[in-house]
């Protein structure tokens, strides 16, 4: 973590979804000295895009989604709103 100049990381252990390990290194914060704890909320940012990369891609190795279908045969929450362009902006870039 010194190397990278990572002041602090959460780490937990799942098990088949279920938490069984969990140990904070390091501080949250630089200028309190606050210890990280297995309590810490940190943002996911970026790294979820890959993680959910990853899912995605196992649950197509596993055969239960497609990457041609719709995403709305999947969605059980929200449902993405209907897009209506009009007409002229299909033919005609200069309205956008």
């Amino acid at each position: 973590m010194q190397e990278l100049h990572v002041p602090g990381a959460g780490l937990a252990l799942i098990d088949h979804g279920e938490v069984i390990w969990t140990k904070g290194y390091g501080v949250e914060d630089k200028t309190t000295g606050k210890p990280v704890t297995p309590e810490t909320v940190f943002q996911a940012a970026s790294i979820s895009k890959s993680v959910t990369a990853w899912g995605v891609m196992r649950l197509v190795q596993e055969g239960k989604l497609s990457l041609d279908a719709p995403v709305e045969r999947y969605l059980t929450r929200w449902h993405l709103p209907s897009l209506r362009i009009p007409t002229m902006w299909m033919v005609d870039s200069s309205a956008m």
